[in-house]
């Protein structure tokens, strides 16, 4: 595929061909420029509510205050970094917010499963918990959810960042290895498309989430699963508090990891995992 970078379409264009796509979507902008595109959607939430009309979808082609998990601050050079966030209304019913407690590994394995539908190498793209993308032993895509509450109504904001060149710079300034899949998208796989069907992966995620947990998606993350069986840290705001064999996934999405004391489970929260070198 040619060099997606020179070939972006313009935010009007993008914000044109997403609306015929995303039909169902109350809304869709392309933006230059923004702060952040969670932070626009989750402004919108608290500020307007139902009355702002959901799913929506919002993007940007750079982001200046662009941000991941656990307040990590997410670096993008303008034309290199695919970057989007959907917005959508869940109401609160007898179930209350338990049923996504495990979103965050649910929206990784149907982002993953998107992107391997339109690359060449499709068998080297996995999840790292709880949801980033993975080239190989390079991180590609970040994944961060916001959720907030008015009127009885849960908002649910997700955001995604794909790297699509820039990795080598990236691998340097970060000091560790940075994927990027703009040379081995499929030739006839337009970025547009590409954003409405992640678009449309997390919706469907989201109701079936909202309706059945995580159990529907164990197997399918279960086969896209990096950390499996490689020794790992947990952090917590950059302290070990576990370390072992990453030992798979649990039925309600936390990690298993075989340690000393044998096997724990952990949840998302503020845990990070690292990769060592030696088991």
């Amino acid at each position: 595929m040619p060099d997606v970078t020179n070939n972006l379409p313009t935010p009007q264009v993008m914000t044109s061909q997403l609306s015929d796509e995303l039909r169902a979507f109350a809304a869709c902008n392309w933006l230059a420029t923004t702060g952040s595109t969670n932070n626009d959607l989750m402004t919108l939430a608290r500020s307007m509510g139902q009355q702002a009309g959901w799913p929506r979808l919002q993007g940007s082609h750079h982001q200046t205050q662009g941000k991941g998990r656990l307040g990590r601050t997410w670096l993008d050079a303008p034309g290199q970094t695919l970057m989007f966030s959907c917005g959508f209304a869940i109401p609160i019913g007898s179930h209350g917010t338990q049923p996504l407690q495990a979103l965050g590994p649910a929206i990784g394995v149907v982002s993953a499963q998107c992107v391997r539908a339109h690359v060449s190498q499709a068998e080297a793209i996995r999840v790292k918990w709880p949801n980033d993308l993975m080239l190989k032993d390079g991180k590609f895509g970040g994944v961060l959810i916001e959720v907030t509450i008015k009127s009885n109504i849960q908002y649910v904001v997700i955001g995604i960042g794909l790297n699509l060149a820039g990795n080598a710079a990236l691998s340097t300034r970060l000091d560790r290895d940075v994927g990027a899949i703009g040379q081995i998208l499929l030739p006839q796989t337009s970025l547009t498309r590409l954003v409405a069907k992640l678009a449309t992966s997390w919706h469907d995620a989201l109701g079936l989430n909202a309706s059945a947990g995580f159990e529907p998606f164990v197997n399918d993350y279960r086969t896209l699963d990096y950390l499996a069986q490689r020794p790992i840290n947990l952090l917590q705001q950059d302290t070990v508090i576990a370390s072992g064999v990453a030992s798979g996934i649990a039925p309600d999405g936390s990690l298993q990891v075989k340690t000393e004391q044998g096997i724990q489970t952990f949840n998302v929260g503020d845990v990070s995992v690292r990769t060592t070198s030696t088991p």
